[in-house]
């Protein structure tokens, strides 16, 4: 059973790239809401920052895992790192699971992820112990998109089979993951 039972955000940082980002021009005003803000009204503003049909596609797969998945553990991250440094696209992410590190050390993260990049949308499936499992199951029937062990990767929603990317989230969110 997945957990998601709360809405918890990451910041690794309190750096204000991301907020720039939003609304060019208004970097102070959203940095200090982003303090304010909780993981929904951030996620809404991330969306709210991209462009058309971009946006519109991220909101319909929002909606759609949000709907199947109802009550589902809420992430956001800025991509930044302890030093402010943005080291990554923002990510909405969705579920839980818990990382094993080498060292022994745990980490709670997300098990689906959502985010804009500059080519389109990328769809993160983590924690998968088979890193080929994504592109053997899903790569030849997803459509025009890249399939790597853990990203899907395509520039529309329209050009691809949203069953099979819909088939691909629902196994991240349900499969057990060893972390």
């Amino acid at each position: 059973m997945v957990d998601c039972s709360r809405l918890t955000a990451i910041h690794a940082g309190t750096g204000d790239a991301w907020a720039a980002s939003i609304r060019p021009g208004m970097g102070q005003f959203v940095a200090s809401m982003r303090r304010e803000m909780g993981v929904p009204e951030q996620v809404e503003a991330y969306l709210a920052s991209q462009p058309e049909p971009k946006q519109a596609d991220l909101r319909r797969l929002h909606a759609h895992i949000l709907a199947e998945f109802p009550g589902c553990r809420l992430w956001f991250t800025d991509g930044t790192n302890a030093d402010g440094k943005v080291v990554a696209n923002p990510n909405i992410g969705y579920g839980a699971y818990t990382i094993t590190y080498a060292d022994g050390s745990l980490r709670e993260f997300y098990r689906i992820g959502l985010s804009a990049n500059t080519a389109g949308i990328s769809v993160y499936v983590l924690g998968l112990d088979d890193k080929t499992y994504l592109a053997r199951t899903y790569g030849d029937s997803i459509g025009k998109a890249s399939v790597t062990g853990y990203c899907i990767k395509f520039r529309h929603l329209a050009v691809i089979n949203v069953d099979v990317l819909q088939a691909a989230i629902q196994y991240g969110m349900s499969v057990h993951q060893a972390g």
